[in-house]
């Protein structure tokens, strides 16, 4: 009877260290894959930002262009 006690005890005691286990590679594959979305939208930010910089200098070269053929 104690045997039994003591076994069903350990069984019960692994399955809840499997569980929380798991519970535990839940949880850093959910922040690796908020880390990979925040990761995204930083490179799509950075991205938008560096095609705005390219199309205001665009715009720039085109006045400065604009303004020396009105000089000439």
């Amino acid at each position: 009877e104690m045997k039994k006690k003591k076994k069903k005890k350990k069984k019960k005691k692994k399955k809840k260290k499997e569980e929380e286990e798991e519970e535990e590679e839940e949880e850093e594959e959910e922040e690796e894959e908020d880390e990979a979305i925040v990761a995204a939208a930083a490179a799509t930010t950075a991205a938008a930002a560096a095609e705005e910089e390219e199309e205001e200098e665009e715009e720039e070269e085109e006045e400065e262009e604009e303004e020396e053929e009105e000089e000439e």
